[in-house]
């Protein structure tokens, strides 16, 4: 089995972007996506496959 397209913490295979308000109230993709498993928030594929440690960038926490 591919595990590759998976996050490595629960292992869901489907994420959603992370929708906010921006300045003028507008609702907008922030740039980060939320794991639908474990809701893990990210930026990267590789981060919600690998985590961010293994890239040697500093992890997030879920939200």
């Amino acid at each position: 089995m591919n595990l590759t397209n998976r996050c490595r913490t629960c292992g869901a295979t489907s994420y959603k972007p992370v929708i906010k308000r921006d300045g003028s109230g507008k609702m907008r993709s922030s740039g980060q996506y939320q794991c639908v498993g474990c809701r893990l928030v990210f930026t990267s594929i590789n981060e919600w496959r690998i985590g961010a440690a293994a890239q040697g960038q500093p992890s997030r926490s879920a939200q």
